[in-house]
């Protein structure tokens, strides 16, 4: 009897080649480098990530402070600029007003003193040529008339501002005069209306005999 050679079939769940699980082994290591490596690197970055925030925000506290302490710095420069501005237009008024009161002084000075009658019309001469006063203006109609009553002397003056417009101001002045008449010696008041401009130039001349 011949015998015949037989062939056999791998049985399920049998593993046929020794290489074949190498194989799985090694692709398994791969992966878990390439997982180590992706775990690294994401740490790395988060690391990073944070740190750069921190950083980001230290910057921004530090600016913040930075603006805050520029903006104090000019809310002081400019109170300091106020102040200086204050006392130098201040004092800017105080002289033009010392200066106003000085030629309100001579002014009045020189208006109502006399003691003759040549003296008198050379006021009413001066009003007319110095400061274009008309003939048939009030200060001249009425308070220095054609003829004079009396003679007068100026003794002092109170001057105060009553309104200003840019670098044109107005005052009224209470003039304290005396006057003598047959020997004897009176006193009296002036009140003096004027404007003078930054220039020292008077206008708008008016004057009244005030009755006590």
């Amino acid at each position: 009897m011949k015998l015949e050679p037989q062939n056999q079939q791998p049985q399920e769940g049998r593993i046929v080649s020794s290489n074949s699980k190498h194989s799985d082994d090694g692709m398994l290591r791969k992966v878990q480098i390439i997982c180590g490596v992706l775990a690294a690197v994401l740490v790395i970055f988060s690391i990073r990530f944070v740190g750069s925030v921190r950083e980001y925000q230290t910057t921004l506290a530090n600016q913040k402070a930075e603006i805050a302490t520029l903006q104090d710095t000019l809310k002081d420069l400019q109170a300091t600029n106020d102040a200086t501005d204050a006392k130098a237009e201040e004092a800017a008024k105080e002289d033009r007003s010392l200066r106003d009161n000085k030629l309100a002084g001579d002014f009045a000075k020189k208006l109502l003193t006399w003691d003759s009658y040549d003296t008198y019309t050379s006021v009413r001469t001066w009003l007319q040529e110095s400061y274009q006063v008309a003939a048939d203006d009030s200060l001249l109609t009425s308070f220095l008339p054609d003829r004079p009553n009396f003679n007068m002397k100026f003794e002092g003056a109170t001057s105060y501002e009553v309104k200003t417009e840019g670098d044109v101001r107005s005052y009224f002045a209470l003039c304290e005069v005396s006057n003598k008449i047959d020997g004897n010696t009176g006193k009296g008041h002036v009140g003096l209306f004027y404007t003078i401009d930054k220039d020292g130039k008077f206008s708008n001349l008016s004057a009244y005999t005030l009755v006590h």
